[in-house]
């Protein structure tokens, strides 16, 4: 019980606190297909720009389901914690 008194008396103390972070970092590896196919586009420029176009819309969907799946899981993080990106001095 002494010890417990003791580490409130400490914790009441300015500058005694402890402060945890947690970092959680989020990659994404694009699909292997449409990694390949705008590859491809990018590359073989005799197909024309229909192909090159529908390529590049296809990732613009992907890269757009992402950000929304990043939303949705920030939201859950959100829900509970503060959450923030990290600047260039804290990567």
């Amino acid at each position: 019980r002494l010890i417990d008194m003791e580490r409130a008396a400490q914790y009441g103390q300015e500058g005694h606190h402890f402060v945890s972070r947690y970092y959680c970092t989020i990659a994404w590896r694009t699909p292997v297909d449409a990694e390949v196919a705008v590859t491809q586009a990018l590359v073989q420029k005799g197909e024309g720009k229909g192909a090159a176009r529908a390529e590049a819309d296809a990732f613009r969907d992907i890269l757009a389901r992402y950000k929304q799946m990043l939303e949705v899981v920030l939201g859950l993080f959100r829900s509970r914690y503060r959450v923030r990106a990290l600047d260039a001095d804290g990567l």
